[in-house]
C-alpha cells in the first residue's frame, strides 16, 4: 500500500467543480479521469511542471442569432482551471487522451527514494 501526499487530491486552486475527477494510482501509474462535457480536444490544455498536473480549458460560443432577443446569456465564454499535485512523477511519461468528454491523464510515479534508516 502507498502512502499519498497530503495534498494529493486537494485542488490549489477553487477552479470550477462541475468538471468532477477521480485520481487513483494503479500498476504504478497515477491515472486522472475528468469529465469534461461540452469541450472539445482543442479547447483543453495539459501541463505538468514539478509534480503539478494543470488541465484548463477555455471556450467561446461565437454563435449569433439576430432573431433572437436575449434575456440572460451565459454560455458566451466558459473557462476552467483545476491544478493536483501528484508528486514525483516521470514527466516524459505524461500522456493524455480525450474521447466523449472524458479526459484520461496517466503518469508514471518515480520512486520516491525512501528507504529505513537502521539504528545503531
Amino acid at each position: 500500500m502507498s502512502l499519498l501526499p497530503v495534498s494529493f487530491c486537494e485542488d490549489l486552486f477553487s477552479g470550477d467543480r462541475d468538471f468532477k475527477c477521480d485520481i487513483y494510482e494503479k500498476d504504478n501509474k497515477y491515472f486522472v479521469e475528468m469529465d469534461i462535457v461540452g469541450y472539445d480536444k482543442k479547447d483543453i490544455n495539459v501541463s505538468m511542471k514539478d509534480g503539478y498536473l494543470e488541465i484548463s480549458g477555455s471556450k467561446e460560443n461565437n454563435e449569433e442569432d439576430k432573431d433572437r432577443k436575449y434575456l440572460r446569456r451565459e454560455r458566451e465564454h466558459r473557462e476552467f482551471s483545476r491544478t493536483f499535485y501528484l508528486g514525483r512523477v516521470d514527466d516524459n511519461s505524461v500522456e493524455a487522451t480525450f474521447k466523449d468528454g472524458l479526459l484520461v491523464v496517466t503518469a508514471t510515479k518515480l520512486d520516491n527514494n525512501n528507504k529505513n534508516i537502521e539504528i545503531k
